[in-house]
Parts: structure tokens; C-alpha cells; sequence
């Protein structure tokens, strides 16, 4: 097993499909944040505020939730080399 750090993981074309949404879903938000700023209408105001708290949180959020996803799947796995059974 000396060539397990060459393997790539199985879910790599699912991540990178994911960040390609990710990221596709910023560009969107960013877009959207510029139009709502230079629009003129009552509800510009209340847009561009919804759209810059989605534009600093979503991010946080998501990070986040993979930071966490990380540290359980790796704790799963500490657990697992304890208890084999």
C-alpha cells in the first residue's frame, strides 16, 4: 500500500462539478449585487442588501460546513483504526 498517496479519491469529478457550481452561483451573486446598486427602484435598496449578506455568508457558510465535514470524516476514520471491529 505504499502507492495509496497517488490514488485519487473517488469523488474528485463530483467535487469539481460542485466547485464549478460554487462558483458559477458567486459570479451570479456578484452580478446580481452590481445590478441591485445600480438600479432605481424602492425595492433596490432591501435587493442589494439581501444580495451583499448572501454574497459574504453563503461563502462562510459553506466553508464551514466542509471544515466540519472534514474533522467528522476524519474522526470516523481515527475511530475506525482504533476499532477495526
Amino acid at each position: 500500500m505504499e502507492n495509496e498517496h497517488l490514488q485519487k479519491p473517488k469523488n474528485t469529478a463530483v467535487r469539481r462539478v460542485l466547485a464549478l457550481i460554487a462558483a458559477i452561483a458567486l459570479a451570479g451573486l456578484y452580478i446580481a449585487t452590481l445590478v441591485f446598486a445600480l438600479m432605481d427602484s424602492p425595492l433596490a435598496g432591501s435587493l442589494l442588501r439581501a444580495s451583499l449578506f448572501a454574497t459574504f455568508f453563503i461563502p462562510i457558510i459553506l466553508y464551514t460546513a466542509m471544515m466540519v465535514g472534514r474533522l467528522l470524516k476524519k474522526r470516523k476514520e481515527d475511530r475506525e483504526e482504533k476499532d477495526p471491529a
